[in-house]
């Protein structure tokens, strides 16, 4: 007979049922050849630590994380995220206790150079994804940004310290408001917010997001 695929997510052993594995074998007897080639430049992996990831250095290794590990790995070495970043392919993506759909944050990935940032869609008109779709709405729309020379260089990097940036010019903007209706405030350490126009900036990109 065919052999049951189990996983381990999370440290947890997850052992496939007989009945997921009928649907795997009906599924996998049709098959996209354009996408399965896609198989043979991104290899997922288990993460095992940023010094092993150093030793293993393949550029086709992809780990995933969900938001809460990332968070972990961001606060413990923000640094060591964005030189992981620069080598190997990183994906976050929400917790499984978002049932309600929600969203985190996703400049906080953005800014240690995390590729994928993976977002609940079915709620389009909150703050996480008006800044998603505002990010990606550069470059003609295609769906891929160019990340700031200053990640791809320095190894010592860290988004959220207030250091100057080689090569970046600060900017100074001005916005003035000429109305304001139906905003709710927010409660984030990354917005700025005076009484209900929202305000977000973002130090690495350079960009100013105002919710009018």
């Amino acid at each position: 007979g065919t052999e049951t695929l189990d996983i381990v997510v999370d440290g947890e052993l997850i052992v496939e049922t007989e009945a997921e594995r009928s649907d795997r074998e009906s599924r996998s007897k049709v098959i996209a050849k354009a996408m399965s080639d896609l198989v043979a430049y991104v290899w997922p992996v288990s993460f095992k630590g940023f010094e092993i990831a150093h030793e293993t250095n393949n550029c086709y290794h992809m780990s995933s994380f969900h938001e809460r590990k990332a968070l972990r790995l961001v606060a413990g070495g923000a640094e060591a995220f964005v030189s992981y970043t620069t080598r190997q392919l990183a994906r976050v993506y929400p917790h499984g206790t978002r049932i309600l759909s929600t969203n985190y944050n996703p400049l906080l990935y953005w800014q240690v150079g995390a590729q994928l940032v993976a977002l609940n869609y079915q709620t389009l008109d909150t703050f996480p994804m008006q800044l998603n779709l505002g990010k990606f709405s550069v470059n003609g729309g295609c769906g891929y940004t160019r990340k700031p020379s200053c990640m791809l260089r320095s190894k010592t990097f860290n988004p959220f310290t207030h250091v100057s940036i080689e090569e970046v010019v600060p900017i100074a903007l001005t916005v003035k408001v000429l109305g304001e209706a139906l905003l709710r405030k927010f409660h984030h350490p990354c917005i700025t917010t005076h009484r209900t126009l929202v305000v977000a900036v973002s130090t690495v990109y350079c960009r100013l997001c105002v919710s009018l």
